[in-house]
């Protein structure tokens, strides 16, 4: 890519220079990704076991009128009024998976980021793109 080349540009370059019958399994040719401009989407959870330990005449110098219970303790994790003590992440349940549009990606992208609204339709796509990791696929951008 040369300086003066848009991202775009090079895409498109790239794309007419190499032969479509050569691309990797489930890639197609630019020229016809952008009759489309779908986008595929999945929405996941991510989950994290927390454990939160303190000492009983901790918890009961919270209340020193009532006799302790473990309970208070619930209740300082709710009011996040004590640290974890350790943490396990449990990996990501997938919510659902959809396809969009281009203007509909666009949309979710200033949703969910807008601390960058500033950029551009084509920094938001390029960078959108870049998202994938191809395993063996040198020429994925």
């Amino acid at each position: 890519m040369t300086e003066q080349e848009s991202y775009w540009d090079y895409m498109k370059r790239m794309y007419k220079e190499h032969d479509s019958s050569q691309l990797p399994e489930g890639r197609v040719p630019y020229e016809e990704w952008l009759k489309t401009k779908r986008y595929a989407v999945v929405t996941a959870v991510s989950s994290h076991r927390m454990r939160y330990v303190v000492p009983l005449d901790q918890l009961q110098a919270m209340n020193p009128n009532a006799e302790v219970e473990p309970e208070w303790l619930a209740d300082a994790v709710t009011m996040q009024e004590v640290e974890d003590f350790s943490q396990e992440w449990l990996g990501e349940q997938i919510i659902d998976v959809n396809v969009v549009s281009e203007d509909k990606m666009l949309e979710m992208f200033d949703k969910d980021n807008p601390y960058l609204e500033e950029w551009t339709k084509e920094k938001k796509i390029s960078w959108v793109r870049k998202l994938i990791r191809m395993v063996n696929d040198d020429d994925c951008v």
